[in-house]
């Protein structure tokens, strides 16, 4: 039996997804990352650009926004998140490792 040619498309191309929809997905995640990448470097202060300091992080998500987390909620996040030796989070890779996806 010969393999179909959606095998070898991506998943959201593959019937009943259409092409154009990943393509839409893909540009709303690029936005996204964006819009991510844009709002933390409001509150990077004084760390180098591209990084911000867990402090700040912290403060934004409990401050900031109607959509607060509460301290658990910020303290699991914080868990699963890479910081440097200095405690600063490099959310430009991150953002950057998200676009690659």
């Amino acid at each position: 039996m010969q393999p179909s040619h959606f095998q070898s498309l991506a998943p959201c191309c593959q019937p009943p997804y259409r092409c154009d929809r990943a393509l839409t997905l893909h540009r709303l995640t690029l936005l996204h990352c964006a819009q991510l990448s844009l709002s933390l470097q409001v509150f990077e202060g004084t760390a180098p650009p591209g990084m911000i300091r867990v402090e700040d992080l912290e403060r934004a998500l409990t401050v900031y926004g109607a959509d607060r987390l509460t301290a658990d909620q910020v303290a699991d996040l914080m868990a699963q998140i890479e910081t440097n030796a200095n405690g600063m989070f490099d959310y430009a890779t991150y953002t950057n490792l998200m676009m690659q996806e």
